[in-house]
């Protein structure tokens, strides 16, 4: 059987066992930036324990659109 390799590095056999997040990132300037990724169970729940996990577009557009040091939230 194939194996799927993920935006983690991860593998997995199916898209069921895939999780497609959005999550807090910067660009290649400092800035703050939304990273799109499809990832695996256990980064996904590392993830949503750091507080970088968006659950919705909304918050995250929010997030992205404050003045603060992305540093700060890091």
């Amino acid at each position: 059987m194939s194996r799927i390799i993920l935006s983690c590095g991860h593998e997995v056999n199916d898209f069921t066992r895939a999780y497609h997040v959005m999550t807090k990132s910067t660009d290649r300037y400092g800035n703050r930036a939304i990273e799109y990724q499809t990832v695996c169970g256990p980064c996904e729940d590392r993830y949503r324990q750091q507080g970088q996990l968006f659950d919705f577009e909304e918050v995250a557009y929010m997030w992205i659109s404050k003045d603060e040091n992305v540093c700060d939230q890091f």
